[in-house]
């Protein structure tokens, strides 16, 4: 069973659908709860959802009340979706700054190094973006495994444990979002 952390994102219909389409157990988690690390590592795998909250802005990260020592966790894989991918960043040093607008629309993302969380896909596809933040710069642990034309950072992961980072939203991007929360799934297991 995956723990879905919902840090208030608007595409929580979307994100529950596709799980559900998938075919994955899941309990829903309320972000604006205290989570400890203790009780998602529980879980088979951890998906920390969009938001809307600055990460960069002290005040509104207190508002996710997740404890980000979760991403610490060796055997629980998780997978960080649009603030969700700004929150590992963030954990591990990252970049984040405001988009000079925010961003509403589909975009090609073009994988830059292959993963197991894109498997099946071709090199490029489309995917729904909707933020105004962005991760701007990476830092070790972190590498970068897409971008797209709006951003350097589309997807990341860490180099040793199954963490993972997508600006973009897959629950609102027909099969290849379906195929990468299907990969996600595999990698739990």
């Amino acid at each position: 069973m995956l723990a879905v952390v919902n840090n208030g994102t608007h595409f929580l219909a979307e994100l529950e659908s596709a799980l559900d389409v998938v075919g994955i157990d899941y309990e829903l988690i309320d972000g604006g709860s205290s989570v400890p690390p203790s009780r998602l590592a529980a879980y088979s795998g951890i998906i920390l959802s969009g938001g809307d909250v600055h990460v960069y802005d002290a005040e509104q990260l207190a508002a996710v009340r997740v404890d980000t020592r979760v991403l610490e966790l060796t055997t629980v894989p998780v997978l960080g979706i649009c603030l969700g991918h700004q929150l590992v960043a963030h954990h591990y040093g990252a970049l984040i700054q405001p988009l000079l607008r925010p961003i509403d629309q589909d975009e090609t993302i073009e994988i830059v190094r292959a993963d197991a969380l894109f498997a099946g896909l071709s090199g490029r596809f489309r995917a729904r973006v909707a933020h105004d933040d962005a991760v701007v710069g990476l830092t070790s642990p972190l590498l970068g495994l897409a971008r797209s034309a709006i951003g350097e950072f589309e997807a990341i992961r860490h180099c040793d444990r199954l963490v993972y980072g997508l600006q973009f939203h897959p629950e609102a991007s027909g099969a290849p979002g379906l195929a990468i929360l299907e990969n996600f799934v595999g990698l739990c297991q």
